[in-house]
């Protein structure tokens, strides 16, 4: 997933939970997930954060800094479409405040 911002933020983050159990009727193999989340300002690339997420936890993962950006990119990088479920996403517009 992309997010893009059109007025620049300092702070990003959203709800998500990683299912072992499937829903029923759209059964598939459990693989544990990794994402990656990278922070741009612009095309360049601030931070990366690689996590590995609990399984069946309602679980917050955020970033913020001191240095505005534009865009984040979250990418499963192992495992596949297997249930995962992202809920709110948060975002912060004050510079300079965290």
């Amino acid at each position: 997933m992309e997010f893009n911002f059109t007025t620049p933020v300092n702070a990003f983050g959203y709800d998500f939970v990683e299912r072992v159990a499937s829903i029923p009727g759209y059964e598939t193999a459990f693989t544990d997930s990794t994402f990656v989340v990278s922070v741009y300002n612009g095309t360049t690339k601030l931070t990366e954060y690689t996590f590995t997420p609990a399984n069946d936890v309602a679980s917050f993962f955020g970033v913020s800094s001191s240095q505005n950006f534009d865009k984040v990119i979250i990418q499963e990088t192992v495992g596949s479409i297997d249930d995962e479920l992202y809920g709110k996403l948060y975002i912060k517009r004050n510079a300079g405040v965290l």
